[in-house]
């Protein structure tokens, strides 16, 4: 029999390739922990980024949405659009997406004594007549108007949106406070706040944020090309009734950063003046922006409720 054993300079050799083997292991382990780790949270900021989206489009579809004709303040207003550091997007609607109480409709004809929806006698209302005018102004479901055909619309305690009702007036705005690690720290978040708050960040990593506007200028019931992609100074100087009757669609247009930073990518899609021009709006990239992807979302939207 043969009794011969592994020699010392045998062993060390197994002892070396399994070494070899298992540092090969260990580092294809730790290469794929670190891509699942990154597909994972570039899956979680995606999904947030998809929520925000939906939030800032809802809020925009619900624009006017329980104002009468009888409200001053227009349903939407853009200050210093053009300026990322300072635009503020201003929404005016009974309806507050994280609002539940706000997010129902009644429709009373108190003639007959008929209802359409169920009221809730916890919450204020503000009652309109067919005519969109105002009959009956932050009052409980108790002390409703009793004769004639309107719609009661729930409205937050604390709204103070508008001048001649009440409503909710819901802010955007750009921020560079409290930026995530992984956002170039040269991008914002987008903040929405609710009546005078402060606002929660709804959207990180934002290079720029425009807001257009498809405003048929002359009334002729149809939008011209000189009348798309107009900014908000262009539209101003209207009223609130005529603007409502002459906006059609708000369009917004968002830079955002797209994943981590990546040393071995290098972004095309700038020009010289290191913008992205989608539908001629210009949209700026941030300082460093090379070693970061880059995409941009834009929403046609069309309020409901003018």
């Amino acid at each position: 029999m043969n009794k011969k054993g592994l020699t010392l300079i045998e062993l060390l050799i197994v002892i070396f390739l399994l070494a070899i083997i298992l540092s090969a292991v260990y580092i294809t382990y730790t290469t794929l922990l670190k891509d699942y780790r990154k597909e994972t949270k570039n899956i979680e900021t995606e999904i947030e980024k998809m929520v925000g989206l939906d939030i800032l489009r809802l809020d925009i579809t619900h624009a006017g949405y329980g104002i009468s004709d009888n409200e001053t303040s227009k349903v939407i207003e853009c200050i210093n659009c053009e300026n990322p550091d300072n635009i503020t997007l201003i929404i005016r609607s009974t309806f507050n997406v994280t609002n539940n109480d706000t997010q129902h409709w009644i429709f009373v004809n108190a003639d007959d004594n008929t209802t359409v929806g169920t009221p809730d006698n916890n919450i204020k209302y503000v009652y309109i007549d067919i005519d969109k005018k105002l009959l009956k102004d932050n009052a409980l479901w108790t002390n409703r108007p009793t004769t004639g055909k309107y719609i009661a619309y729930p409205v937050q305690d604390n709204a103070t949106g508008c001048t001649n009702q009440t409503c909710t007036k819901i802010t955007y705005k750009l921020s560079t406070s409290n930026l995530p690690d992984t956002c170039n720290p040269n991008t914002f978040k987008l903040l929405r706040a609710v009546n005078s708050g402060n606002g929660d960040p709804i959207i990180d990593c934002v290079a720029d944020f425009k807001v257009r506007f498809d405003y048929d200028k002359d009334n002729d019931g149809e939008i011209e090309s000189d009348e798309e992609l107009l900014t908000f100074a262009n539209i101003s100087s209207d009223n609130a009734t005529t603007f409502r009757k002459k906006l059609k669609r708000v369009r917004t247009f968002i830079l955002l950063q797209d994943g981590g930073y990546d040393r071995d990518f290098t972004f095309q899609g700038a020009d010289s003046n290191n913008k992205i021009t989608v539908d001629g709006v210009e949209l700026q990239l941030p300082n460093d922006y090379t070693h970061y992807r880059w995409k941009t979302v834009v929403y046609t939207i069309k309020p409901m409720d003018l």
